[in-house]
């Protein structure tokens, strides 16, 4: 999830040849997540617009692009873009397969779009809003799958706040800036401003929907349950109910 991971499920997908990915293949998802954090992170930590959402727009198209923001723009897209090739070949498809090729290829289409149009500012943040979730939720599957209980609470813990923090609210402002904020700042909406605001739109949508699996795991938690996705128990009904 996050919204943006394959499922580790066993066994064979019923709807297609592939295998699900095993445990092992976590530690590197893992560090393919810190690393594009980390990346955002320090491209990001010195620019003065990331606190004030106005001045993702002053000076429009005159932006100048710093390389660590192209390379970061570079390794996100890139991902994403295999990201999207993965889930389609290769990946078991879970309930949430059409909700996952959605925000995958939107994502690729945003990335390359606000790139191409100079609306890095905007693409930059929005990115680095999405990476401690993913790196949180990897780290909290690791965690159970090692059987380390306590890290795992923790660091589910640790992702419901970021995705709420995050995904739910810092995420949004920089959406309504899309809508909002360019005819104050530039006397109306550039090419292409309102087409990337619905696809943002979108994704918030997208979060609110994953949000609501994760307060599913959440839910089972307290009830005394495991930390598997939410997702593998919404398919194990569906089989049930065929089955009937």
């Amino acid at each position: 999830m996050e919204g943006k991971r394959g499922g580790e499920g066993k066994g064979r997908d019923r709807r297609g040849p592939h295998p699900a990915p095993p445990a092992h293949a976590l530690p590197p998802q893992l560090t393919v997540y810190t690393g594009l954090m980390l990346l955002g992170m320090y491209a990001l930590a010195r620019e003065p617009w990331i606190t004030h959402t106005p001045s993702l727009w002053a000076g429009w198209p005159a932006h100048p692009l710093p390389r660590p923001i192209a390379a970061y723009y570079l390794a996100e897209g890139a991902f994403y873009t295999a990201s999207l090739g993965m889930l389609v070949g290769w990946e078991t498809r879970r309930a949430d397969f059409w909700a996952m090729a959605v925000h995958h290829g939107v994502t690729a289409f945003l990335v390359a779009a606000s790139h191409a149009l100079r609306y890095h500012r905007v693409g930059a943040l929005a990115m680095v809003l999405h990476d401690p979730s993913d790196v949180l939720l990897e780290a909290a599957k690791l965690a159970s799958y090692a059987r380390r209980e306590r890290a795992a609470a923790a660091l589910f813990a640790a992702l419901i706040a970021s995705w709420a923090v995050l995904r739910l609210a810092a995420f949004p402002r920089i959406v309504w800036s899309c809508w909002a904020d360019p005819p104050a700042a530039l006397g109306g909406h550039p090419v292409g401003c309102l087409e990337m605001a619905a696809g943002l739109s979108l994704l918030v949508c997208l979060h609110v929907y994953w949000g609501a699996i994760i307060a599913a795991v959440a839910a089972r938690r307290v009830r005394g349950g495991g930390l598997a996705d939410a997702r593998e128990e919404e398919e194990e009904g569906e089989g049930r109910a065929k089955a009937r």
